[in-house]
C-alpha cells in the first residue's frame, strides 16, 4: 500500500548538513576540508551557484535570460565536538580569513544579533573542542564536500556536468578571493636601462657602460 523509504545508510560523501548561522548564535568546530568559494545567486530563499561561473562558461546559466544578483560565498566544512559534519555558509569577507587557516584549526563562527550582521570567524584553542580530536583531523586527508553540494543544490544540469569520481568543484577560487595586486615600482622601471645592441653601441660611443640583462 505504501511506498516505503529506503533504510540503506547514507553514502559517506553525503553525510553533511548545511548551516547558516542565525543572528546572535555561535558555532565551533575543526576545519576538516577545503573551503569552496563560489559565485552564487539568491534563488527561492537559498543560494545557488551560477552555472556559467562554476563551469568556466561551459554551461549557460538562467541569469543570462533573467538577471539575478551575484555574490561570492564560502562553503566551509567543519567537524563539531559531537563529530557532526557541517558545511557553514560564510560571506566573502569571512572567506578571506578562512583562506589563511589550515586543516585541523579550531574555529568559532559567530553572528551578531542584528538581521544583517555577517557571520564572522576566529581561531580558538584546540582544547576548547578536543585536543586529541584536533590531532586526528589535522593529520587526515581533507574531506571532500563537492558531491554533497551538488546534492544540496539539486541542479540536475550541474550534477550531469560534474558526474565522475574527480573533484568537480574548485577549492582555491583564485578569481574570487584574490587580493589586489601591487603595482610595480615606477621609479625602478624608469631608471632601468634598456638592453638592445644598437643602444649599447651608442652608449659605448659616448663612454657609458652597456646595459646588462
Amino acid at each position: 500500500m505504501f511506498t516505503e523509504a529506503s533504510l540503506e545508510p547514507t553514502e559517506p560523501g553525503l553525510r553533511w548538513r548545511c548551516v547558516k548561522l542565525e543572528p546572535g548564535t555561535t558555532l565551533r568546530g575543526l576545519l576538516c576540508g577545503k573551503m569552496k568559494p563560489l559565485e552564487c545567486h539568491w534563488v527561492n530563499e537559498s543560494s545557488k551557484p551560477c552555472r556559467s561561473k562554476i563551469t568556466g562558461g561551459r554551461l549557460t546559466c538562467y541569469c543570462q535570460q533573467e538577471p539575478h544578483s551575484l555574490r561570492t560565498i564560502g562553503y566551509v566544512p567543519i567537524e563539531t565536538r559531537d563529530r557532526e559534519q557541517l558545511v557553514v555558509i560564510v560571506p566573502k569577507t569571512t572567506a578571506l580569513t578562512i583562506k589563511t587557516f589550515v586543516q585541523g584549526d579550531a574555529l568559532e563562527f559567530m553572528r551578531g544579533k542584528r538581521d544583517k550582521s555577517p557571520t564572522r570567524v576566529r581561531t580558538i584553542l584546540p582544547e576548547e573542542i578536543g585536543a586529541q580530536r584536533h590531532k586526528v583531523v589535522a593529520a587526515e586527508q581533507p574531506r571532500e564536500i563537492s558531491r554533497y553540494l551538488l546534492h544540496l543544490w539539486g541542479d540536475l544540469a550541474l550534477q550531469k556536468h560534474f558526474e565522475g569520481p574527480q573533484d568537480p568543484i574548485p577549492s582555491s577560487g583564485p578569481n574570487l578571493l584574490r587580493q589586489p595586486r601591487k603595482q610595480p615600482n615606477a621609479k625602478a622601471s624608469a631608471t632601468q636601462k634598456p638592453n638592445h645592441p644598437v643602444v649599447n653601441a651608442l652608449l659605448g660611443a659616448i663612454g657609458q657602460p652597456p646595459s646588462k640583462q
